[in-house]
């Protein structure tokens, strides 16, 4: 009997040790430290093409966050359309304009009012992209 008492006391203890070794474990895994993951920007390129008449205009709309980079190019050197972003009067086309606040912005496609006046119509297509 004494026999049994003493396996029954070391089963007893060697299932008391390993539960704790394992909340332990569970407790060391649980704090362990999280690191985020690395976000690499990528340029988003987009083109769109149409034509606009008179006073007509395209608008396009997307957002962006503050620093990054919106370069506008239009690729029929010949229309009369004019690219627009608007509200922001040191946008040059073709040139890499730096976003100043994270938001939605306009890109504007139309014509100069001589033209618009006269109900002209010009073809466009222009390469947007977005760093």
């Amino acid at each position: 009997m004494s026999r049994l008492k003493s396996i029954l006391a070391v089963s007893i203890i060697a299932t008391f040790l390993a539960a704790c070794n394992s909340d332990e474990q569970a407790t060391h895994t649980q704090s362990a430290k999280t690191t985020q993951p690395v976000v690499q920007s990528v340029a988003l390129t987009h083109t769109y093409s149409g034509e606009i008449t008179g006073y007509e205009m395209k608008k396009i709309t997307f957002m962006a966050e503050k620093g990054q980079v919106l370069t506008v190019n239009s690729l029929l050197k010949e229309s009369n359309a004019q690219v627009v972003l608007y509200g922001y009067d040191d946008f040059l086309e073709e040139e890499a304009y730096t976003l100043p606040a994270t938001g939605e912005y306009e890109i504007r496609i139309l014509q100069p009012r001589n033209f618009a006046r006269k109900g002209s119509t010009a073809k466009y297509k222009v390469e947007i992209t977005l760093k």
